[in-house]
């Protein structure tokens, strides 16, 4: 299999530290695949495994805003899977990528991550991968205009709080 490395500029979004609850089950069977968010971004997040799961298998997930009190539902697919064999990784976790969430959420979530800096990376980078300096913050967590939910003139969306 080969592999194929990207920088975190090729993310679709930002990918922000958190620590949340969630709970991730199976859409086939409701299997709990996990009940706590480690990252986070508005195109998906990576969560600690307490069971096994397919790359490419269907989960649906509830989380809890980070630092608040809003809940957010997303149906999702498991697009990575760390085993956790190197010393660096912590446990098994599971990459989940967004396949079914609303612009309004998205965006909404974005709010909420703009203030969170990114996750301090768990494994280095063999020499000679990086071709360019990271940057200190990591992709912008503003919301793109083609992200923006339409809102009906008078009406304003709530602006979550960020402990």
């Amino acid at each position: 299999m080969r592999t194929i490395l990207f920088s975190s500029e090729w993310r679709k979004g930002c990918r922000r530290a958190v620590q949340t609850v969630c709970q991730c089950v199976t859409s086939d069977d409701f299997r709990l695949l996990g009940t706590e968010v480690l990252d986070l971004s508005p195109h998906g997040m990576l969560i600690r495994g307490e069971d096994s799961a397919d790359i490419g298998e269907e989960v649906i997930l509830s989380f809890r805003a980070p630092g608040g009190d809003e809940w957010f539902d997303a149906v999702a697919r498991v697009a990575r899977i760390l085993h956790g064999d190197r010393d660096e990784d912590d446990g098994y976790q599971l990459g989940l990528e967004f396949t079914e969430i609303s612009l309004e959420t998205r965006f909404r979530l974005r709010l909420y991550l703009r203030d969170i800096p990114p996750p301090v990376p768990q494994r280095t980078l063999r020499p000679g991968l990086r071709t360019t300096e990271p940057t200190q913050s990591g992709p912008s967590c503003e919301p793109r205009a083609s992200e923006r939910p339409t809102v009906k003139p008078g009406r304003k969306l709530p602006t979550p709080y960020v402990v």
